[in-house]
């Protein structure tokens, strides 16, 4: 695969790098069974009180508002979750290699650390975490509606929210919550037809579809 050499030397180093990390990646999800990453694979991994626990703890060590302060320089290793967690070192193993192959954490240099799909999944988590801590405002807004004979017109409602939530995600869920499944299948719809015309304003040299194949 060539690539067009008029681009700058920072988006051909880029690419380059790009393109062979996707491949490599590509080629190790399919071999260790990576691929079959679900949504119930990744609620699993966190399906007990002490699995989440070790997950927010290693969120800790890069997540700034995370909920478990890390002393020090913010090492999240073996010794400081066994010590952390009340687990045998059985049950710890278990729940770490669970943590890993979900592919929520990976281990680097000793340490474990969120990767890019731990950290939204983490973001999620938090979300929930704080709706939970509101489930008495939100049991409020559905009584509210249940009790509107006539319904409640989506401005009135949006004052409602904005009235009882402080937290900003939450807010624009429940304003737009309504909204997300049409929107999600637009976008889905959007996506599938636009990906030809954005990928043909690239020379074919550097198209990425080439080695998604």
């Amino acid at each position: 695969m060539t690539i067009d050499t008029t681009y700058p030397d920072f988006t051909l180093k880029y690419t380059r790098l790009l393109l062979k990390v996707m491949t490599t990646a590509r080629s190790t999800s399919t071999d260790t069974g990576e691929g079959k990453h679900s949504t119930v694979s990744v609620l699993r991994a966190l399906s007990d009180d002490k699995s989440l626990e070790l997950f927010k703890i290693i969120a800790s060590g890069t997540v700034p508002d995370a909920v478990y302060p890390i002393d020090g320089d913010g090492l999240v290793n073996t010794q400081l979750l066994i010590s952390k967690v009340k687990l045998t070192r059985k049950q710890y193993y278990s729940r770490i290699s669970t943590l890993i192959s979900s592919g929520l954490v990976k281990r680097s240099n000793g340490k474990y650390l969120l990767t890019s799909l731990g950290k939204i999944v983490y973001s999620v988590s938090a979300l929930i975490d704080q709706a939970i801590l509101d489930h008495w405002k939100l049991k409020a807004i559905d009584a509210l509606e249940a009790k509107s004979s006539s319904g409640i017109l989506d401005e009135e409602r949006k004052k409602i929210v904005d009235m009882l939530i402080d937290n900003y995600d939450l807010k624009n869920l429940l304003t737009r919550g309504r909204y997300l499944h049409n929107e999600a299948g637009n976008q889905i719809y959007s996506a599938d037809t636009k990906s030809a015309s954005t990928v043909s304003r690239y020379p074919p040299t550097i198209r990425m579809t080439q080695i998604l194949k």
